[in-house]
């Protein structure tokens, strides 16, 4: 049994041909410590013939998951692994992951966040007490 977290790439095929097994992709990484660098993978998921699991949408491209299977075997025409989806969960996106149409239209930092507002001193709900000594 395995746990895997990864993003669905965009579909290649438009149409899930009925006869066919439900399924989709899953692009994910390993980290590989004699390289010092992430490995980069896909896993094919396949959805039982079920009557629960014919109530489960597939999902979209772009979408983080976390699914958990088990291991049947291969795939033959791509020679990917192939699971047996167990359970299958949505994970929100991380920040680092927005898309570049989104960061363009978000702004950076709030660098001058308080500039048009009345300075504390002129406000006249805060009055300085000025003490006088000489008084």
């Amino acid at each position: 049994m395995v746990t895997v977290i990864g993003f669905l790439p965009p579909r290649t095929d438009n149409s899930l041909d009925p006869s066919e097994p439900r399924h989709f992709t899953i692009e994910t990484s390993v980290y590989d410590a004699s390289k010092a660098a992430p490995a980069h993978f896909s896993v094919v998921c396949f959805l039982e013939d079920t009557k629960r699991r014919w109530k489960v949408k597939t999902p979209a491209s772009g979408a983080l998951l976390t699914v958990t299977a088990k291991i049947p075997g291969r795939t033959r025409d791509t020679n990917l692994l192939a699971l047996r989806v167990l359970d299958l969960a949505y994970l929100p996106r991380p920040a680092s992951a927005l898309t570049p149409a989104l960061t363009d239209t978000l702004p950076l930092k709030r660098l001058d966040r308080w500039r048009g507002w009345v300075p504390y001193t002129s406000t006249p709900l805060k009055r300085l007490r000025i003490l006088d000594p000489a008084n």
